[in-house]
């Protein structure tokens, strides 16, 4: 199973977070981690009961994208065309919404691995009888 149902530990406390990154200083469209390296290779996966059950699925993707390598190489930058995302997957039984911050760059690997995060929620989502691991919380977290 791909998927963790565990909250990630912060590093921070939020105030500290938000001083150290502006850009996660409650603006819309950004979003900095604020959890371990581990953490951000996990697919961290919450389920949300009530009107709208469905599970929401987190991942930290990064990679080199060919093209902007190439773009920036020409260029005299040493990034090298690293890109990072934070990636959205909403999974319900009727179907999956996804979306991210940013060009998302995927090896084969975390690709395969996102194919089998989904299919996974899908199952725990329709099984019969068997529970979807829930934290407490307003919102069932």
């Amino acid at each position: 199973m791909v998927l963790s149902f565990d909250k990630p530990k912060k590093l921070r406390s939020a105030d500290e977070h938000a001083e150290m990154y502006s850009s996660d200083a409650y603006v819309d469209g950004t979003y900095v981690p604020n959890m371990s390296e581990k953490d951000k290779l996990k697919w961290k996966a919450k389920h949300i009961s009530g009107d709208d059950p469905r599970i929401e699925i987190r991942k930290t993707v990064s990679g080199v994208d060919p093209t902007l390598a190439k773009k920036y190489a020409n260029r005299g930058y040493t990034c090298a065309g690293t890109c990072s995302a934070q990636v959205l997957v909403i999974v319900r039984k009727t179907g999956v919404v996804m979306s991210g911050n940013g060009r998302m760059v995927f090896d084969n690997k975390t690709w395969d691995e996102l194919g089998q995060a989904v299919v996974e929620a899908q199952r725990l989502l329709t099984m019969c009888g068997l529970p979807v691991p829930k934290r407490g919380g307003s919102r069932g977290r």
